[in-house]
């Protein structure tokens, strides 16, 4: 038994982190209510959500548009599109009437499997940028970053990472084929029908495309896949506001200049060293970045590379000029989970110079995203989940479809959370060679986390983080300095 599983360990993980993804249901809110009543709108033959947003249950939803005396989401409608057919056959076989259960149903379909995708392709990507690091970086971004947690919410991050990815992966290692790059140009541009500020990544796409030969034939045909995938896009904005360029922002409550300021150096602090920012609630962020450098070092995809500092850098630039960065009450800044992908797939070099470093780091991000998780993804801003979980706060689960509820229902997503981050780490062909350098960065690295997480400014309640932050970094040690005294 002990084989078979060495033999299919990274098979198992990504498993693994698909049962994690599915388990919680989180249940309706407004933000997801917006996606909720535009995929009801679109059931019933319209785009407007004057009756479907009071369908969505109890909290209804405030993030909405008004044209013309009627309501719309002001969401993409990317998200709607891909599950409004899965929503009609739910109603044709009579469901569709507790929210909770629909959402997580479209949620499998528009959240889950475009997460479980960008597993696969940052394995994918990961093993061609250093041989053996696949599923340690695939597991390690879909359970150690805001992925894991708004797998379970549904909206659109998900898939729009998906997409942008998945069209950088088929520009970068598929063929060299003109339908090859149709097919990425359709991924981007739906990328965009599905979020809107994806135009940027489809911009970057477009550069690294006129960087390869032969040039004129790719952009053409990465141009015309593009256009076929933000076609829904315009067919949907002139339906419902009487022009092809009329987004749904544009008719937002909140007229479009005021959403937009000066891109400030401040508030790009804040969404990756501040709290919740990306660094202090998921260190193997920074690992990636690490990596990043080393395989820039290496003079070897130095165009994919630039492609994924282009990417993070605009986007990040971009949010910092949004007039709310972090996507409201938000356990992190979900608005840059599309760029998270590109951070983690390069991993893999300091992974092979830092092994037990590596791990460390992913340990404690893993410990962090369960947390918010398990307890409520949305109500994770206020960093109480520690509270909540000892409290049996806990969220949800598909186990409620058969009746069990309570803190015993989450249990099953410890085990799978578990089972992928063990099976993911001992993928590494590094971990029996660990050295004491090693094991003193591990040490160094983490603490110097704790303090910067525990201290981290920001606008939510970052206190709470600092009751958490010792006791993760104290399992940590413990395991780490457990398997470096075994591999002695």
């Amino acid at each position: 038994m002990g084989a078979i599983i060495r033999a299919h360990a990274g098979a198992l993980a990504i498993l693994a982190v698909t049962a994690a993804y599915a388990w919680p249901m989180q249940g309706p809110n407004g933000v997801q209510n917006a996606h909720y009543a535009l995929v009801r709108a679109l059931a019933s033959g319209t785009t407007n959500i004057d009756k479907a947003r009071f369908e969505v249950g109890q909290a209804s939803t405030n993030d909405i548009s008004r044209y013309h005396r009627h309501i719309y989401s002001n969401k993409a409608p990317g998200l709607a599109f891909l599950c409004t057919p899965l929503f009609k056959v739910v109603q044709a076989v009579g469901g569709g009437s507790d929210p909770s259960r629909t959402l997580w149903l479209l949620g499998l379909l528009g959240c889950v499997a475009p997460a479980v995708g960008l597993v696969l392709l940052v394995r994918i990507a990961a093993d061609k940028v250093e041989p053996g690091s696949g599923v340690f970086a695939a597991v390690t971004l879909g359970l150690g970053t805001i992925v894991f947690p708004f797998t379970s919410v549904f909206l659109s991050h998900a898939l729009s990472a998906f997409l942008v990815f998945g069209a950088f992966v088929l520009l970068w290692l598929g063929p060299r084929r003109v339908l090859v790059t149709a097919a990425a140009g359709v991924a981007a541009g739906y990328a965009v029908t599905t979020e809107y500020p994806n135009a940027i990544a489809l911009g970057l796409l477009g550069v690294y495309v006129l960087a390869r030969t032969p040039r004129l034939q790719r952009a053409v045909a990465f141009a015309a896949g593009a256009i076929v995938g933000i076609l829904p896009l315009l067919a949907y904005d002139w339906i419902a506001f009487g022009s092809p360029f009329r987004l749904s922002y544009t008719t937002n409550e909140l007229p479009t200049p005021s959403q937009f300021h000066a891109p400030s150096l401040h508030v790009a602090a804040q969404l990756v060293l501040g709290f919740p920012g990306l660094v202090p609630l998921a260190p193997i962020v920074a690992a990636g970045v690490a990596g990043i450098v080393l395989a820039w070092r290496r003079r070897r995809f130095r165009p994919e590379l630039a492609v994924a500092a282009a990417l993070t850098v605009t986007s990040v630039g971009y949010n910092s000029a949004f007039y709310s960065p972090f996507g409201g009450y938000s356990p992190g800044p979900r608005y840059l989970i599309t760029i998270l992908p590109f951070l983690l797939f390069a991993v893999g070099p300091l992974v092979r110079a830092l092994p037990l470093t590596s791990c460390a780091l992913a340990l404690v991000s893993v410990l962090v995203m369960t947390m918010i998780a398990s307890t409520h993804t949305l109500a994770g801003y206020d960093a109480r989940c520690l509270d909540r979980l000892r409290d049996g706060d806990v969220t949800s689960t598909a186990a409620s479809l058969a009746g069990i509820t309570g803190a015993i229902a989450i249990v099953p997503l410890f085990l799978a959370v578990t089972a992928g981050l063990v099976l993911g780490i001992s993928t590494l062909p590094w971990l029996p060679a660990i050295r004491a350098q090693d094991v003193a960065a591990a040490g160094l690295v983490t603490g110097i986390w704790a303090a910067a997480a525990a201290l981290a400014p920001g606008s939510a309640d970052a206190a709470h983080l600092a009751n958490y932050v010792p006791s993760l970094v104290a399992v940590a040690a413990g395991i780490a300095g457990t398997y470096a005294l075994q591999t002695r």
